[in-house]
């Protein structure tokens, strides 16, 4: 739903110079990548709000740069509240009122692969709502 808006959001809050993309990643090292999840089912009403959650793995060979941007994401998305986010597609745009964007957990450090690159997870869950569409 709305990882391509998280993706912009980091891209424009966190000052970094790691690669940040979202569901896929061909690089191993300094890496931000926002994954989703379908999260709970939506509510049954008219206007269904919806709660999916958001993964986010942060990697780098730099461990101290790891956690500093892991720690910098958890503050920047937890507690996240009253926003619209725009998520564009090929033939259409769509905003989200963003109530709520929750961590689930502080940064949750995964250790280092065979690379020796250190991992970080990041979970998130939101409510979010479908406001508006438009065709591009």
């Amino acid at each position: 739903m709305i990882e391509q808006a998280i993706m912009n959001y980091l891209k424009s809050n966190i000052q970094t110079d790691m690669l940040i993309s979202m569901n896929f990643t061909t690089r191993n090292d300094n890496t931000i990548v926002v994954y989703s999840d379908p999260g709970e089912p939506p509510s049954m009403y008219e206007g269904q709000l919806i709660r999916p959650r958001y993964q986010i793995i942060v990697k780098s060979s730099d461990f101290a740069k790891a956690n500093d941007i892991s720690l910098q994401i958890y503050e920047l998305l937890h507690q996240h509240r009253y926003d619209t986010m725009t998520v564009s597609y090929k033939t259409r745009e769509i905003d989200y009122n963003v109530f709520s964007i929750d961590g689930l957990h502080l940064p949750a450090r995964l250790g280092v692969d065979e690379d020796n690159i250190m991992s970080y997870s990041l979970n998130f869950e939101t409510q979010i709502k479908k406001a508006s569409e438009r065709k591009k």
